[in-house]
């Protein structure tokens, strides 16, 4: 991968064009993108952030990427925490 000075890798996800991204903000909300619009590896990407309608001062804590079936233990902080698929995530 070729990055712009100042950017790294942050994650890689093994997925497929009819998965989906999404990015968990520090705001409590999901924010999904289709793995289909996402730009080629060739060039120099595109950040998620302009993607996706933040609102201000929202950061992204986390990103996933999986097909709408897969499970995820989310959990906070705090030790609360729930199993959810991704599908049920998508906004």
């Amino acid at each position: 991968f070729g990055f712009k000075q100042g950017d790294q890798l942050y994650g890689a996800f093994m997925c497929r064009t009819p998965d989906s991204l999404i990015a968990l903000g520090n705001n409590g909300r999901v924010y999904s993108v289709p793995v289909a619009s996402l730009p080629s590896a060739r060039g120099d990407g595109q950040p998620v952030t302009t993607m996706i309608d933040l609102e201000p001062g929202t950061r992204i804590i986390h990103t996933i990427a999986a097909a709408g079936e897969s499970k995820w233990l989310l959990a906070t902080e705090r030790g609360f925490g729930f199993i959810a698929s991704l599908g049920d995530m998508l906004s």
